[in-house]
Order: C-alpha cells, then structure tokens, then sequence
C-alpha cells in the first residue's frame, strides 16, 4: 500500500488519488520513454498502471495484472 505507482491520467491526477497511492501521473507518450520511465524507478516507483481505454499499446516490462481497463506492470530497468 506504500509502493509509489505510475499512471497515465494524461495530466488529470483523478486516478491516481482514488488508487490511494502516491506517485507520478504520466502522459500516454510518456509511457514509451524510456528515459521517463528509468528516472520514476530510480525515485521509486514499483509499479506502472496503464489505462487501457487511453493507451493501447504495451511496455517491455513484466505484465503482473491485466483486466478489461487497466494494465499494471512492474516498474524496473
């Protein structure tokens, strides 16, 4: 419940406060850098929630859960 997560609210931080976590509210295109994605690992960030009816592509990272609206990844190098 305290691992800091990543979201692609596209600058609405709604779903993030209504996950209950803190973290960093993403764009979608923020999701396939690279360079982003490394610098909120190294600040912490455990795990990487995509909203599947904003983004549909998929991360190079480890799928660890998967439903109809969202993807959750492990946040890793």
């Amino acid at each position: 419940k305290d691992d800091l997560i990543m979201i692609n609210g596209n600058g609405n931080p709604q779903q993030l406060y209504l996950a209950h976590r803190k973290g960093w509210v993403c764009t979608d295109s923020q999701l396939t850098d690279s360079l982003f994605l490394n610098e909120a690992f190294l600040k912490g960030c455990k795990y990487i929630f995509v909203n599947r009816k904003s983004f549909e592509g998929t991360l190079n990272n480890e799928l660890i859960f998967e439903n109809d609206f969202f993807l959750v990844y492990k946040a890793e190098l």
